[in-house]
């Protein structure tokens, strides 16, 4: 079973020209709730200080067991999802061995081919294709190789991954975890409703990041922890919805705001920001349930 729409169905949504309007004011609304919290200090220099803080040297399980309750809760989700909290290195050195077995294997497939039709001598029909399926194997390995390099330097990038069934973090800092963790725990939820099928699409990240939004306000609320994280957190999501804003200002011909424009002036799309988008705009449409719903394929 799928989750939630294809980046397809994303786009079509989010080409609405109802929604451009709507995207400037979920984009302003974030951005003073941004500064309120940050209470007149530079942006740059609360994400600076996020990156100097020290390690967290506890248990990762901890960290996971404290934003499940607060995941579940915004998921209205019956169900206690099991899960283990694991370091990112046993993730890299999984995806290390992977790559690994995919080389080897593609090697035999080569050498097994090339063994029918190169050499009628028992000595250079052995030696021959061993040495090109070797050699072969590490050259069509070469493509799922990048493709799994890319996704570790991804999931290093983000802090986090979730990969069969656990959720692996990076090192960081106690606050810094508690939100990948939110996030990461997420995506554990989607695979257990999808029956383990999860795709990595547009959808499902909009979607856990707009989690791992509300847990972090949710954590603040509480007891005024994790401000930084927070202010990160609606960092991001303001770039993303000014991508998806000018993604549809330009399905729309229409010139957008320049002082929006200016938010992402040096920064890329992330191929995220759709998803993100269309979660904002579902939210603003049907209310905070909108992230429960979906796990219901209420839409």
């Amino acid at each position: 079973m799928e989750f939630g729409w294809t980046d397809e169905e994303c786009k079509r949504y989010l080409a609405r020209p109802e929604n451009i309007s709507i995207l400037e004011d979920l984009i302003l609304n974030k951005v003073i709730e941004m500064a309120n919290l940050g209470n007149g200090r530079p942006l740059p220099e609360i994400l600076e200080t996020r990156k100097l803080t020290t390690h967290y040297d506890g248990s990762l399980q901890d960290i996971l067991e404290t934003v499940k309750p607060f995941v579940l809760d915004i998921l209205d989700y019956p169900k206690d999802v099991h899960c283990n909290a694991l370091p990112i290195s046993e993730y890299l050195r999984l995806e290390s061995s992977a790559t690994k077995k995919i080389i080897a294997l593609l090697g035999g497939f080569a050498g097994a081919f090339l063994g029918t039709y190169i050499g009628s001598d028992p000595g250079f029909g052995l030696i021959l294709p061993s040495a090109f399926g070797a050699g072969a194997g590490y050259v069509i390995g070469a493509l799922p190789a990048k493709k799994r390099a890319k996704r570790i330097e991804k999931c290093l990038e983000s802090g986090g991954v979730c990969h069969q069934g656990n959720v692996y973090l990076a090192p960081s800092s106690k606050d810094n975890l508690l939100s990948v963790a939110a996030h990461e725990y997420t995506h554990r939820v989607q695979v257990d409703v999808s029956q383990g099928s999860l795709s990595n699409t547009s959808f499902s990240e909009g979607h856990a990041n707009g989690v791992q939004l509300k847990v972090l306000r949710k954590l603040y609320q509480r007891d005024g922890s994790l401000e930084n994280s927070l202010i990160e957190a609606l960092y991001f999501n303001v770039l993303n919805l000014t991508h998806g804003y000018l993604w549809s200002c330009g399905s729309n011909q229409q010139v957008p705001n320049e002082k929006i424009a200016n938010f992402v002036k040096f920064t890329m799309l992330h191929p995220y920001a759709i998803g993100q988008s269309v979660l904002d705009l579902l939210e603003n449409e049907s209310g905070p349930e909108i992230y429960s719903q979906v796990l219901k394929e209420k839409l």
